[in-house]
């Protein structure tokens, strides 16, 4: 059985981090549209941005 190496350490590339800073902005403006109600109609919009741009990043850390 193998087990994952969350902690292993991982060479990343310009756009790999690119994509994690971006979608961490994201994440924080839907975390933040929570307090204006005229930015709620766009929530799916903004979560549908932060899970696209988070795919790569993700697949690439647990891939062997």
């Amino acid at each position: 059985m193998a087990s994952m190496d969350l902690f292993k350490i991982r060479e990343w590339s310009f756009w790999d981090i690119a994509c994690i800073k971006w979608s961490s902005i994201l994440f924080g403006v839907i975390v933040g549209i929570y307090t204006a109600d005229y930015l709620k109609g766009y929530v799916w919009l903004l979560i549908l941005g932060c899970v696209l741009i988070a795919i790569k990043p993700v697949a690439k850390f647990f891939r062997d």
